[in-house]
């Protein structure tokens, strides 16, 4: 899945969301809302993170996932209890 495939189901759950509430009240949602702030937050955020995969590259290749502090570690104690080593 492409990286920018992940961001998609955000603007079409919130106006989904926004047309329940309409129905439901005879009135939009708020900017204020509390459910809404935290999803333009939620999107903030994904944008923030897709855009600095998108600009992560190795100094000679092509661009890279960002791997957290000790994924390495982790993965190598995975291996070793998967075959015994």
């Amino acid at each position: 899945m492409p990286v920018r495939d992940t961001g998609q189901e955000g603007p079409g759950l919130i106006d989904e969301r926004q047309n329940a509430f309409a129905a439901r009240t005879g009135q939009p949602m708020g900017e204020d809302n509390i459910w809404l702030a935290g999803r333009r937050q939620e999107q903030d955020a994904l944008g923030r993170i897709i855009l600095k995969l998108e600009q992560t590259r190795l100094a000679d290749g092509p661009p890279q996932a960002v791997r957290g502090a000790g994924v390495e570690a982790r993965t190598d104690a995975i291996t070793r209890s998967q075959y015994g080593s």
